[in-house]
């Protein structure tokens, strides 16, 4: 991969602020060189390791390919790697829909699809106003303890995730109806008791769900995300401030992903991507260190599946949208 990196480094780029963005891809070199590895590790663990992939962990590469599919660079190595995400989706799409109930193959259907996630994003920085509610937070997580405990064991919404998902696909799908169902609307979207670690995370990537329907109200819910994502990254900045809780890693990755791919770029420091490189094990995976929530649809809930004793497909395959997703940042 080194020789193909040094070739990368000297393509042309067809864009507009070509320059631009070459003074940008040389400023942040070593750290690109780095992701284009990690990334090409991951995938070729997830390839050989298909067959123990849960929905989730498939999940991650269909949004890992929606990503690179939006990095408009001539380049062998960026087309190695999203045939490598379409090889590995050819071959576990199929097998895990097989494996859930036919009342949920066609909204899963729906999830696996890199076109479901392919969008224009824009990269904007400082963009997370915090509140002075937000703000005063923070000084309420005394110990380590109590402040990974919040997170991961408070209410994360699990059931609400699970029904709303359901009901609007299914609605959408079926009857091409846009409306999201009220009951889903205020008891979970604008439950403010879901409002820490994992349940900002299902309400924001339900929001996304929804935008990725071809509906007149898209836009309707920006601000929500905003709000959802101030949070969060306050929340990713404390855990950063504590030194990164191993615990946390599965949490982190999924605030980097859902919150980036919204366009803030605090959530990628220099000082938060090392740490996202650092916590990938020497043979490409990554573990989630706690029995994670999964982020797909299903009516009985899933734990993470362990591939091996220090792996996890949910983690891995996460990992790999976020990289991607780091990649297509620092490449626009």
């Amino acid at each position: 991969m080194i020789l193909y990196i040094s070739i990368f480094f000297a393509l042309q780029m067809p864009h507009t602020n070509q320059r631009d963005i070459n003074n940008k891809v040389m400023q942040h070199r070593p750290m690109i060189e780095q992701i284009l590895n990690s990334l090409e590790n991951v995938l070729n663990y997830t390839n050989t390791n298909y067959r123990k992939l849960n929905a989730d962990a498939v999940l991650g590469i269909s949004i890992a390919k929606a990503h690179l599919a939006k990095i408009q660079i001539h380049s062998s190595i960026i087309s190695l790697l999203k045939e490598k995400t379409d090889i590995i989706l050819k071959k576990s799409a199929p097998k895990v829909l097989d494996e859930v109930d036919w009342s949920f193959r066609f909204l899963l259907k729906y999830l696996l699809v890199t076109e479901t996630w392919e969008k224009n994003v824009i990269f904007t920085q400082n963009t997370v106003p915090l509140t002075k509610q937000q703000n005063s937070q923070n000084p309420n997580w005394k110990t380590v303890i109590e402040f990974s405990d919040n997170l991961l064991n408070k209410n994360r919404a699990e059931k609400q995730w699970n029904d709303c998902v359901y009901s609007l696909l299914t609605n959408y799908l079926f009857w091409n109806d846009c409306k999201i169902n009220e009951h889903c609307e205020k008891n979970f979207l604008l439950n403010k008791s879901i409002n820490n670690g994992y349940g900002i995370l299902h309400r924001l990537l339900f929001i996304q769900i929804t935008q990725s329907r071809k509906c007149p109200d898209k836009n309707k819910w920006n601000g929500k995300i905003v709000e959802l994502c101030s949070t969060s990254f306050l929340e990713a900045d404390q855990n950063s401030k504590y030194g990164f809780i191993d615990i946390l890693d599965d949490l982190f990755l999924e605030q980097v992903l859902l919150c980036g791919q919204e366009g803030f770029t605090e959530f990628f420091n220099d000082r938060w991507i090392q740490h996202v490189l650092k916590i990938q094990k020497e043979n490409g995976c990554f573990s989630s260190n706690q029995d994670s929530t999964n982020i797909v649809v299903h009516r009985k809930r899933r734990n993470s599946n362990q591939i091996s004793i220090e792996c996890t497909d949910h983690t891995t395959g996460l990992a790999a949208a976020v990289l991607s997703l780091i990649l297509r940042y620092l490449l626009v």
